[in-house]
């Protein structure tokens, strides 16, 4: 009998502690996850910039090609590739901005709405795409080109 009652408050334990280390993880992911689409918002609306993070694996593959010698049009492909992922998930971010609470009026939705489709024709268009992405770079040179271009473009 004692032995069944210890197993019991060890089964007990072990799901106790099992139960909270998987609901942090759940809240930790969740909250990264909700996290990167809002600094991909506020990267696409305020800044008017393609967010690094969609970037990232675009310009990790650029740097192996570049280092094995790829050609420019292997490259290109990539930028191409890279250029369709980021039209992609604008559509992905209209539709959180659109289906969620992530704005207080609906004026201010409208807007985040309006500077997503605005920037989704600006990157659609492949001369303004090589203009603007370099994969090649950095992303701290690739910041700091967009940053002129906002400038140049009268967005402060």
């Amino acid at each position: 009998m004692e032995m069944l009652i210890l197993a019991f408050l060890l089964f007990v334990l072990v799901f106790t502690f099992m139960v909270y280390f998987t609901s942090r993880w759940i809240s930790s992911f969740l909250q990264r996850h909700i996290q990167g689409r809002l600094d991909a918002l506020d990267q696409v609306v305020n800044q008017g910039a393609v967010p690094v993070a969609w970037l990232a694996p675009y310009r990790r593959k650029a740097a192996k090609l570049k280092a094995r010698g790829a050609s420019k049009q292997r490259i290109e492909r990539l930028s191409r590739r890279a250029q369709k992922h980021a039209l992609i998930k604008l559509k992905e971010l209209r539709k959180y901005v659109e289906g969620t609470g992530v704005a207080d009026t609906p004026e201010t939705r409208d807007f985040m709405v309006g500077e997503i489709e605005r920037q989704a024709e600006r990157w659609g268009d492949d001369t303004v795409w090589q203009r603007t992405v370099d994969l090649t770079q950095p992303a701290e040179s690739y910041e700091s080109q967009w940053k002129a271009e906002r400038d140049a473009d009268g967005r402060a």
